[in-house]
């Protein structure tokens, strides 16, 4: 955990002290309105939405009965608990679960790793589609880029199609983990319709992310081709659900500015822009996000202090 904090810290530092020592270029091109504001604002919030259906769409499939609303707190609550120690959120979103509907943390656990799985599957698939556009259009593609797509699809794709259950280990608390996962696996794997639904809705929250960084490249005045979002949209939608540090707070930002320099547009430009991004998303889940993760706290806590739900 020391490790994960002080790279995100880092990471975070960078970023601050990169869009500083470039103040005067960020300065120029800033370019920001309230309409820009607001449009971010509103595809936070639809992000926020897809992703709680992400979640909602395999818990009603095992017969869980979770509101819709709650599960958009939920969600909420997880994204302002993510940027704390221990992955807050998450813990916090498994216990309620847990404690107010009956699902297990490893059975909650395989469900979002199965959503895991099948984002990567995505994530990769767009990706290469986006290579794929660009050799048509006859542009420049670093093979880096191909081969990290390639890499994603590939992780996402074959857990649904290698003998898991002969694989993975069986026996103590590995063993444990492994059996749920391998059940979500054999849900989705039986459940087409949901499949299909659940891929509708990964393909959505690319295009609402594709839509929130093409507004954060307008604050900054900068057009990239717009075959660049295959590539950006996919991994901020990655980085938005698996985090490798606090939040992904500086990761999520250094990383849109390599993909956007290896796409031959302005390195700066891809930082200036997931920062804007990242300022209005920091904005709106510490004031909705943070006021969700008390509301499930207090709920919770009433929940586990009332003999009668024991």
């Amino acid at each position: 955990m020391l490790a994960q904090w002080g790279l995100g810290i880092a990471l975070a530092g960078y970023v601050v002290w990169f869009v500083l020592d470039h103040r005067e270029v960020f300065s120029q091109r800033f370019a920001g309105t309230t309409r820009h504001a607001v449009l971010l604002a509103l595809g936070i919030v639809a992000t926020y939405t897809v992703n709680s259906l992400q979640t909602l769409l395999p818990l009603r499939e095992l017969g869980v009965r979770v509101g819709f609303w709650e599960n958009w707190l939920l969600t909420l609550a997880a994204g302002f608990g993510n940027y704390l120690p221990l992955r807050a959120g998450t813990v916090l979103r498994m216990h309620y679960i847990r404690s107010v509907h009956g699902v297990g943390y490893l059975q909650y656990g395989g469900i979002l790793g199965t959503r895991a799985l099948l984002l990567l599957w995505a994530a990769g698939g767009v990706g290469l589609a986006g290579a794929l556009a660009m050799a048509l259009a006859q542009q420049a593609l670093r093979i880096e880029i191909v081969l990290l797509f390639a890499a994603i699809l590939a992780t996402g794709i074959a857990p649904f199609l290698l003998p898991l259950d002969r694989v993975l280990p069986t026996g103590g608390g590995g063993g444990q983990v492994a059996k749920h996962l391998v059940d979500a696996i054999a849900l989705v794997r039986r459940n087409r319709r949901m499949t299909a639904w659940y891929l509708a809705l990964i393909v959505l929250q690319f295009g609402i992310l594709t839509a929130r960084l093409s507004v954060a490249f307008d604050v900054i005045q900068h057009r990239p081709a717009w075959w660049t979002y295959f590539f950006l949209s996919p991994v901020a939608a990655i980085l938005s659900f698996i985090n490798i540090t606090p939040g992904n707070l500086g990761l999520r930002e250094w990383l849109i500015g390599v993909l956007t320099a290896w796409l031959g547009a302005d390195y700066a430009a891809g930082i200036f822009a997931a920062a804007v991004d990242r300022a209005m998303l920091v904005a709106l889940t510490l004031g909705f996000g943070g006021l969700a993760f008390a509301i499930v706290a207090v709920r919770l806590g009433r929940h586990t202090s009332d003999p009668a739900s024991s």
